[in-house]
């Protein structure tokens, strides 16, 4: 590759307490515009998006802390299709060695007791979307964790 151009902006977000007392809330938009300028080697793919860069990424997080010991977290990730391919003709999804886009949702329980320990329950992927960046990513997954800090 002689030259690629990536430009992009991202606009990000956070408070505490919005709307109401414990609730906070994150989030990100990013777009990025990735071009291969130059390739000598595959000229091909001059002009095409730069491979496995997403146009657009979306994040967000809310977590609500109704006691101060107990947290319960709720987040959304989403990204466009990257492509995989230098000439970007992979336009398939859904399959294995494809690039998809994705929506996906989590959700975690965290509680602290005892001043040094913490316990909590996790949902990732929560409505099991099934996406690939080349292989599969996990449907929907549970955690536990108890920890113990001394």
């Amino acid at each position: 590759m002689d030259e690629v151009r990536k430009l992009g902006v991202e606009f990000s977000v956070e408070k505490k307490n919005f709307l109401i007392e414990g609730l906070g809330a994150m989030g990100s938009i990013t777009y990025t515009d990735a071009e291969i300028v130059k390739n000598t080697n595959y000229p091909e793919s001059e002009g095409k998006s730069f491979p496995r860069v997403p146009e657009w990424t979306v994040n967000t997080v809310l977590s609500y802390s109704p006691i101060q010991d107990l947290s319960i977290v709720v987040g959304g990730r989403y990204a466009s299709k990257p492509y995989g391919d230098l000439d970007n003709s992979d336009n398939v999804e859904g399959v294995y060695g494809s690039y998809d886009s994705y929506l996906v949702f989590d959700t975690k329980i965290v509680y602290t007791f005892l001043k040094n320990w913490k316990m909590s329950l996790g949902v990732d992927n929560i409505t099991a979307e099934l996406y690939h960046n080349s292989h599969p990513y996990p449907r929907r997954t549970y955690s536990a964790m108890l920890e113990a800090a001394f």
